[in-house]
């Protein structure tokens, strides 16, 4: 939710979200043959970075008119749902409820955050 202001102005919301992530290794192999005459020795040793960057940025702006005093704020879009808990009562041989809920679970997904104008 945003701070209420009186108009004309302007509401605007930005958000801004940046993940990096980077790991290396390294790995050596080596052996070593010893001969009459002498000595041989090998090594092999390979190294490995990675690193990746990701972004996201958005905006939401809102024109307040002259003489209102608004705010913005988001909605999550939800679905209703009732819950039932039933058992098994042997002896009536029927089942018997045990709890009844209303539930609100909400989408995933910021496609379904819904803004709305609210006036103060």
């Amino acid at each position: 939710m945003s701070a209420a202001i009186q108009g004309p102005g302007t509401i605007t919301y930005e958000e801004n979200k940046t993940a990096t992530s980077s790991w290396g290794g390294a790995t050596e192999i080596g052996g070593e043959i010893n001969l009459i005459v002498g000595k041989l020795n090998s090594k092999v040793s390979i190294n490995h970075t990675k690193t990746w960057s990701k972004s996201k940025t958005w905006r939401y702006s809102l024109e307040i008119a002259k003489g209102k005093t608004q705010r913005i704020r988001m909605f999550h879009r939800h679905s209703k749902f009732t819950v039932t808990k039933k058992y098994f009562h042997t002896g009536l041989c029927k089942y018997k409820t045990q709890w009844t809920k209303k539930v609100h679970v909400p989408y995933s997904g910021s496609q379904d955050n819904v803004w709305k104008r609210e006036n103060v």
